[in-house]
């Protein structure tokens, strides 16, 4: 394992310094479709004319980070306790990913719609 993520390493950090960036069209056709947050991506988001925009999910989105780690994880494990007969800590693990699945929906239902996102969409509709 140790070999894999060293040669994966040096393969994926020497192509990435080897190739030249994305064009500047195709960053803001993703931020746009994508809108991904972190300073990171602050100057892309101000040549967009949005300014700078907050992180998706707010001050808490690592939380929606730590849920789906954990809602993948005990999915995976809860179905394979469930194939090898282990239903009571199955069960248990199913439950838990449910729950992690059910913070990570809250969060996005309450999250409002970025502004140019509605634009797009209304830009989408019209043109139907």
């Amino acid at each position: 394992m140790l070999v894999t993520i060293v040669v994966t390493t040096l393969v994926w950090l020497g192509v990435t310094y080897a190739t030249g960036p994305e064009p500047d069209a195709t960053l803001d056709a993703f931020y746009l479709r994508v809108r991904p947050g972190g300073p990171g991506w602050a100057h892309v988001s101000e040549r967009l004319g949005l300014g700078r925009e907050s992180t998706p999910g707010g001050a808490l989105a690592w939380t929606n980070w730590l849920a789906g780690v954990i809602a993948v994880y005990s999915t995976l494990f809860g179905i394979g306790k469930l194939i090898f007969g282990e239903m009571g800590s199955g069960l248990i693990l199913l439950a838990v990913a449910l729950v992690a699945f059910s913070w990570i929906a809250r969060s996005f239902r309450s999250e409002p719609e970025p502004p140019a996102a509605a634009i797009h969409r209304e830009e989408r509709v019209a043109a139907d």
